[in-house]
Formats: C-alpha cells, structure tokens, sequence
C-alpha cells in the first residue's frame, strides 16, 4: 500500500498545546496513543525507550498497546545492552545507525530475524516501524509503532510516522531530562530531600521537622579495612553494608537521611495517621531484618574468605529538624537537633554495653513493650544521664511486630 487518508497535523497541534502539558510519560504516551487512533492512524501498539543515569538503571521505556488502552513502565537494568533481548534487536539498530528500520511481520525468516519480531507476530501484529529520536545532547533514542492491520503500514503511514517523531521528540526529552534530575536527586540526596529540591526548596535555612523513629548505625572495624583492606574489598565490604542497612529500612518505611563516615542516620516518620509506637516498631522491624541478613552474609564471607560485616545500631525517637544548609553556592540537606546527638551517643554505647542493638528509654516507652535495662549512662552533650536498653528474650517477634506497624 501506498496511500492512506489520515495526516499527523492534528496529533501535532494537540501535541503542541496540550501533550507538552501532560506530566507523566505513561499517561503522554497513552494520549498519544488515543490521539492518533482518532485521527485514523493505523497504529496499535506504542514503545518508547531512552537511555538514562541511574546507579541501578541503563534506560527505562513506556509501552502502550490499543487493546488493553494500558501504557506500562519499563526499567531497564544496567547489563541488559549485553542480553540477547537487546543485541541485534530494532532498538540497537535504531541507536547504532540513527536512521528508522521498518520489518514486515508476515515476512520474517527463522534464524535471520530477532525474536522481538516473532513475538509481536504471534500476537496479531503485522508492521513494525522503528524510528530515532534525538535530543539536544546528540543522543539518538527509539520509538516504536506497530500496526495490526492487514497488509502493514502504507507509504503514507510510514511518512506521517516519521514527521511525528520529529516533534515529539523535544517533549520526549524534557520527561527524559526531569526524570534523569529526579533520580540523581534520589540518589544523591535521597527521596524526601530530591523531592524537595525537585519542587524548588532550595532556598538556604528551608527547613522540615520530622517526628520520627531514628536509627543510627556504624560500621565496626571501619578504620581497620581502610588501613588493610585492598581498595576493591574495602569497597565491597562498605558498599555490602550500607546496602543491607538501605534495604532493610526501606523495607519498614524508613529513609536515610545522612551518611556520617561509615554511619548512617535513618528516620522512620510519623506519617499522617501513624503513631509513634508503629514507626518504632518499623525502626526494631528494620534492626531485626538486617542483623539476620548480616548473619547469613557473613556464613558466606567466612567461607570466601572474606570480611565479616559486623555494626552497632542505636534506636530513638524524637524530633528532627531536616535543613538545607551550607555556603551560599554550596548547601546541602542535613538532619539536625538533641535527638540526632542521642541517637549517635547511644549506638556508640553498644561497643561498651556489648550489645549491638542499644535503644532509648523514649523509644522503649513509645514502642509499649519491656526490655532489659543497662542502667544510665553520661552522654557527650546531653545534660542528665541516659538509660539504655536491650530487647529481652523473644521481644520483637516478627508477629508481634507487624502487628504494631499495622495497628
């Protein structure tokens, strides 16, 4: 087929007024979509993919199919550009060569063709149209359409497809360019702060005050592996705990606010509708999970011959101020106030105590359960001695807490 009876200056101007407006690249895409169907585009089936910076992602996509009327996320993991799926697929063609491919489905020959196209064959697809789109950087990404109608695309189709992608490329790019500051904002300043800074809170002596379960963690023999450890292995091993730490806080509900050398400073908020007694639960929840996660991971490093990964954890809860503060073009967002200081003071206390897992008289009274005293202690800037306290025998099963997190 050569011709056909719809034109894409209409998906255009609706692209132009109220597609830039449109804030989320599912919903985008989704739109897109429905426009071009209104329109009498032939086209059933929408992915887009761009590369991205991530620490854990190479590229994310969206993917809408007229069928269902869904457009769905996809994250991409770093690696995937060294997978099957990817090598000699239409999306690294597109890349490599900055110039569209098109693939008649109903002509595909075994051996010859990546598998992609035999999937979207077996699913009713009869046409598939990849073209580049490029940003402002240089970079060339893809966009995809496929067709399900009998004898594929037109001439026309193809020609119309083709101006489309050039002007949706410059609002293409400005969700890639929001989504990329968003995660290195997460990254680097984590979700509360990057969201924040996102909204235009950047303002030096902005400030929010957390009510919060607190956790403060160090990391034992730190200074040990700096000095001995080869520069790999003392990575792996900081970089192992730190994340077993981030995944069983995030695994409670809890954010890491600051990393302090080798420490880390965790909150866990009182949300709208939350009590102090849940988030505490989350905090000895999160405590509990890692302690076990280190103990299976060190059987594995003894083994290897590797470092054990041993460190101490105090337990608080109190109020927080989170600030932006710093030199006036150099701020960063830092948790300050008593609570942060008592919170450090107390997990410092557990390599006297013994025990690894040291809590607040305020924590103990908030979380509404026993637990063994280990009788007051001076602490470095608090002006009345503290008493600490380790959880009794069987407290905290994993029953009992879920229940407090949910009440």
């Amino acid at each position: 087929m050569s011709a056909s009876s719809w034109t894409v200056d209409g998906v255009v101007d609706w692209l132009a007024a109220e597609g830039r407006l449109i804030g989320c690249p599912c919903d985008l895409v989704r739109a897109l979509g429905q426009r071009l169907i209104a329109e009498g585009a032939p086209i059933d089936r929408i992915r887009f993919g761009t590369r991205t910076i991530h620490p854990l992602l190479m590229a994310w996509g969206v993917t809408w199919a007229a069928d269902t009327g869904k457009a769905d996320w996809t994250a991409i993991p770093h690696g995937n550009d060294r997978t099957p799926a990817y090598i000699g697929s239409p999306f690294q063609a597109v890349m490599l060569t900055r110039t569209p491919m098109r693939r008649r489905l109903d002509r595909l020959v075994e051996g010859e063709d990546h598998r992609v196209f035999f999937e979207l064959a077996a699913n009713g697809y009869t046409d598939y149209l990849t073209v580049p789109v490029f940003f402002t950087d240089g970079t060339a990404n893809a966009l995809a359409f496929s067709t399900r109608r009998s004898g594929g695309f037109a001439d026309d189709d193809v020609a119309q497809t083709l101006r489309l992608a050039g002007h949706l490329g410059a609002v293409l790019e400005v969700h890639s360019l929001r989504k990329t500051a968003g995660y290195l904002l997460n990254t680097y300043l984590g979700k509360r702060t990057g969201v924040r800074v996102l909204e235009g809170q950047i303002k030096r002596g902005d400030g929010e005050h957390i009510h919060a379960a607190l956790w403060f963690s160090d990391l034992r023999n730190f200074t040990y592996y700096v000095e001995t450890l080869p520069s790999d292995v003392m990575l792996e091993t900081i970089n192992t705990y730190f994340e077993t730490v981030w995944r069983a806080a995030s695994n409670n509900g809890g954010e890491i606010l600051d990393f302090i050398g080798d420490g880390m400073m965790i909150a866990f908020p009182v949300n709208d509708g939350g009590t102090p007694q849940q988030v505490c639960a989350a905090a000895l929840a999160a405590a509990r999970e890692a302690f076990a996660e280190f103990d299976r991971l060190n059987a594995d490093r003894l083994r290897d011959g590797a470092p054990e990964i041993r460190c101490g954890v105090g337990l608080h809860v109190g109020n927080v101020l989170f600030g932006n503060v710093g030199a006036p073009d150099r701020l960063d967002f830092r948790v300050i106030g008593a609570a942060v200081n008592r919170t450090a003071r107390i997990e410092a206390l557990t390599k006297d105590v013994g025990e690894p897992l040291l809590l607040s008289a305020d924590f103990v009274r908030a979380l509404g359960v026993g637990a063994i005293s280990h009788g007051f202690f001076a602490l470095k800037g608090v002006s009345e001695p503290q008493e600490v306290f380790s959880l009794a025998d069987g407290l905290g099963a994993p029953g009992m807490l879920s229940e407090l997190v949910e009440a």
